[in-house]
């Protein structure tokens, strides 16, 4: 493993010096819109990724880039930052830099009249022509927190017309966390979100806008694009063939990687295997949030070297033929890492769940205390956690005397009011599980505190982890 890690990092670095700072990956070639048949990719380089400059990454969360069509108005999303128009911890802004003479990006505003409230505000995208843009959220209630997607038109160079609604089919998300991309004709849009009906966390739907103007029900990309885990931040290329998004349910280098698949047919349920954009666009931090201009401007965000996520840069092109071969093994020895990668993770997860066995048959003393963890804005159990409660349950349960208390806890992304209501349904979750073993309902008390209890700070990615989650507590 560690032989084809160093010759990876030689083909890297031998693939920088032939592109001029730059690696791979493969982009499907131009053409008609429906893709009837199998387009072959022709394979790409992205330069090596330059994070932005001070200006427009701050010390806050920055997310969701877009370009307008000249190239030169960068609008961007910040969270947790004290100039949102709902302040650090209400809804997050839509801000714009414009381009300076110098190839410089100006210092960014949020003064964008019409678009930014106290809500999650966010832009999905634009039109041909650059004077709509579709937008994130349901205008028509107060602060746009219901979901939808809106459209505005653009009435100066930061006032734009109310936002009025797609009106969209069954666009009701079961979750806090959900956004979309809509194209540039206006008649197709990627939503991501979380369903009832779908397991897991947010998965990828399609909705289509068909000559009266009317859009259909939202429909599942599929198997092979949906995972247990969440796909998010989704982007389709100018010819409607190639589909971008983030996920943690493929295999990845860290918390979140970028991939790419391609439609197979006209039916958007068939697509190619998705593909990890490999080093140096994925890290092992989190990487979402992929924009690709007509200019070949590419733009995404990651938290590598840092707690919250940044905007970053970086550039594509078709490769040379001379570049293809260390493309190729550059690919291959990537697809070992990834596995080799998934393997360990599995088996740390064995080894932790036996030695939290080995400690409750060792340590069998009341009150017994443990922690269920959870998927962001997510109440579904995992595995883990259901193998957990089973134990408990097999274990430290028999006795007569015996009360299980579920305390359920997130996180502070969100409102308060959601907060609350999620950390009850993540207790409720486990209540549930238990209920279904074999636990006698009156031996179970459940209650939520929403964000008011962290364990660990929320400024950063790890310390959100340990928040979301169910203490249980058991008592004899």
């Amino acid at each position: 493993m560690m032989k084809n890690i160093q010759l990876s990092a030689i083909l890297f670095f031998l693939l920088a010096e032939l592109c001029g700072g730059s690696v791979y990956a493969q982009h499907s070639v131009s053409g008609p819109k429906e893709a009837d048949s199998y387009v072959v990719p022709v394979p790409v380089v992205y330069d090596t990724p330059v994070k932005l400059g001070e200006e427009l990454n701050s010390d806050a969360e920055e997310s969701m880039p877009v370009l307008s069509a000249d190239g030169k108005t960068l609008y961007f999303v910040r969270m947790l930052h004290p100039g949102n128009l709902g302040g650090k911890f209400t809804g997050h802004d839509i801000w714009y830099s414009q381009l300076q003479p110098d190839s410089s990006w100006g210092a960014p505003k949020n003064n964008l009249y019409n678009l930014n409230n106290k809500g999650n505000n966010a832009i999905l995208g634009f039109n041909q022509s650059g004077e709509e843009v579709y937008l994130l959220n349901d205008y028509g209630t107060k602060d746009s927190r219901n979901p939808g997607i809106s459209v505005a038109r653009k009435e100066g160079i930061s006032w734009w017309s109310f936002p009025e609604d797609l009106d969209i089919p069954k666009l009701k998300k079961d979750g806090f966390f959900y956004n979309a991309f809509v194209n540039r004709e206006g008649n197709i849009a990627i939503v991501s979100m979380k369903t009832r009906k779908m397991p897991g966390d947010e998965d990828l739907f399609i909705t289509i806008k068909d000559g009266a103007g009317k859009w259909s029900k939202l429909k599942s990309l599929g198997a092979q694009i949906n995972t247990p885990g969440f796909e998010i931040t989704p982007f389709l290329s100018k010819d409607g063939k190639t589909l971008y998004f983030s996920s943690n349910g493929h295999k990845g280098f860290g918390d979140a990687d970028i991939y790419r698949s391609h439609r197979l047919d006209s039916t958007w349920t068939n697509w190619s295997k998705p593909e990890n954009l490999g080093r140096p666009i994925n890290s092992k931090g989190f990487d979402a949030s992929y924009f690709e201009h007509d200019n070949g401007t590419v733009l995404f965000i990651s938290n590598r070297g840092d707690n919250l996520a940044d905007l970053y840069s970086s550039r594509i092109r078709n490769a040379s033929a001379n570049e293809e071969q260390l493309l190729a093994e550059q690919r291959r020895l990537e697809e070992e890492e990834l596995e080799a990668e998934r393997r360990r993770l599995e088996e740390a997860a064995r080894r932790r769940q036996n030695e939290s066995r080995e400690e409750v048959v060792l340590d069998r003393i009341y009150p017994l205390t443990v922690s269920i963890y959870f998927a962001f804005d997510s109440y579904s159990l995992s595995d883990e956690s259901k193998q957990e409660l089973t134990e408990i349950f097999n274990k430290y349960t028999d006795g007569k005397d015996v009360r299980v208390e579920l305390i359920g806890h997130t996180d502070a992304i969100g409102t308060p009011q959601y907060n609350e209501k999620l950390s009850v349904n993540r207790a409720k979750a486990a209540e549930e599980y238990l209920l279904s073993a074999g636990l006698a309902r009156e031996r179970v008390k459940t209650e939520g505190r929403g964000e008011h209890e962290p364990v660990a700070p929320n400024e950063t990615p790890e310390g959100r982890r340990q928040n979301r989650r169910v203490k249980i507590v058991v008592v004899k």
